[in-house]
């Protein structure tokens, strides 16, 4: 171990367990006071009657072909547009890079490999979230199961976690959050096509025809309200971990490939999960990237965190590395409480997401509005203004989607440690001291791709509180 490396190991077990232990030797009443409600014993969030988010006036409901990613497909006006002369530059670049003998750290042949073969479900997986899933009883049953909705919220979270959910939270479905209309899976029927073919050996026309650059501008899907019955009104909302260590490798391929690969589970989450919820009898919609809705206001409904500036979920335990997956179901189930972080008063001091994104995409002031500032947000709920196309054409153009930065640099990024859940839940007390404290200590130092790779096998843990 080098000697920095031996000094910021040192200076973190000392001067960060030194201003946090000394916490936890005050009373009990001060330490609950400080920390919140309940939070003495157990450091656990207190749950609160109202979600954590501010409501002005009527909430759009947003139109998820003006995703950014969706966007991407249809609007010409964007330097990603994929049809057009710009599109996928910094994937183009890469390969270019590779053939040449001249690769940037982080994007050479096997990084880049890494990440393609990480998205594999993603792709494939995507057609799980077009369409309603009807019950299936097992062979002989008639009847659907029943039980008493606390004891089903039970069996489909265990259910959840069963399946690789590393948080899971049910709500009661907030039909705001739907959208107005689905964007439709045609962006990955191209990629699917000889995905299919390759793992599964089916034909390439088993997806049908892929569309023109003109069909896809013209395309428009029904109306979420049209397609989701009024019945189905509970949410199962899942996360699924990221691990720690690749997004220390920020602008890599390998970061990203985490990324991918988490998009890939909650595909095989979301597909067992709905399946499981049809052999008991009730329907399911499954939605991850794609689907009827916005999932990080359901899982704040459903307790598993708030949003931050970045415009992402910071859950107590993952912070922001989590992918957020779900199914909306008929099966009555017992909602649960949010739960208040105090996120929002700790990102008005912080701002690292913001002072470290490199397109400029996330807000630095504290204007929070409830305006749709930008073509990719909807209006009705207060946020800070996030340019989403701005943060996808840096993608395209410069690292083939490879930006976390916005996970990296945000002090909730933390490994699963007592020490680092302490930290989070001072987090709005400490305010500014705890943002300098992370820029002293060196948590937001990225680590070369090559340390990665070189892991020992045997003793590398990924996602996992083995170390």
């Amino acid at each position: 171990m080098s000697k920095k490396l031996s000094r910021r190991s040192f200076l973190k077990s000392t001067a960060l367990t030194g201003a946090l232990t000394s916490i936890l030797t005050l009373t009990p009443g001060a330490r609950e006071k400080l920390l919140g409600d309940g939070a003495a014993s157990a450091l656990e969030y207190p749950r609160v009657d109202k979600p954590p988010y501010e409501v002005e006036g009527e909430v759009g409901r947003f139109d998820n072909r003006n995703n950014a990613h969706s966007r991407g497909y249809w609007d010409e006006s964007q330097s990603f547009y994929m049809f057009g002369p710009q599109g996928m530059t910094a994937f183009h670049d890469t390969l270019k890079n590779i053939a040449t003998g001249t690769p940037k750290p982080g994007f050479d042949h096997r990084d880049l490999s890494l990440f393609m073969s990480s998205a594999l479900m993603f792709k494939v997986g995507s057609f799980a979230a077009s369409h309603l899933w009807e019950p299936e009883l097992p062979p002989g049953l008639t009847k659907p199961y029943t039980t008493t909705p606390e004891e089903a919220a039970q069996t489909v979270k265990m259910a959840a976690k069963h399946f690789g959910a590393s948080v899971v939270g049910t709500c009661k479905l907030n039909r705001d959050w739907l959208y107005s209309h689905r964007y439709h899976v045609e962006n990955w029927k191209t990629d699917a096509k000889d995905l299919f073919t390759k793992v599964f050996g089916l034909e390439k026309g088993l997806l049908g025809p892929v569309m023109t650059p003109e069909e896809r501008k013209k395309l428009q899907m029904p109306h979420v309200d049209d397609e989701l019955p009024q019945e189905m009104n509970n949410v199962i909302v899942c996360g699924i971990e990221m691990d720690y260590e690749a997004y220390q490798r920020t602008l890599s391929c390998v970061e990203i490939a985490e990324t991918y690969r988490a998009y890939s589970f909650d595909k095989f989450l979301i597909m067992h999960l709905a399946l499981f919820i049809n052999y008991m009898g009730y329907r399911a919609w499954p939605f991850g990237s794609y689907g009827p809705g916005l999932g990080i206001p359901m899982a704040v409904d459903a307790g598993l965190g708030e949003m931050g500036r970045n415009g992402l979920l910071i859950n107590p335990d993952f912070g922001p590395r989590l992918r957020i997956c779900g199914v909306i179901t008929d099966m009555p189930i017992q909602p649960d409480k949010p739960i208040d972080m105090g996120v929002t008063k700790f990102c008005e001091t912080c701002g690292l997401c913001a002072e470290n994104c490199p397109s400029g995409s996330i807000s630095k002031d504290n204007n929070r509005t409830s305006e749709a500032v930008y073509s990719t947000t909807n209006y009705g709920v207060k946020k800070w203004p996030f340019d989403a196309c701005k943060c996808k054409a840096y993608w395209d153009d410069h690292n083939i989607s490879a930006c976390g930065n916005c996970v990296h640099y945000c002090p909730y990024n933390k490994p699963k440690t007592e020490m680092h859940k302490l930290a989070a839940h001072l987090a709005p007390t400490l305010g500014s001291t705890l943002v300098k404290m992370e820029k002293m200590l060196g948590y937001s130092e990225p680590k070369d791709v090559a340390s990665w790779w070189a892991q020992d096998p045997n003793k590398f843990f990924p996602r996992s509180t083995k170390k």
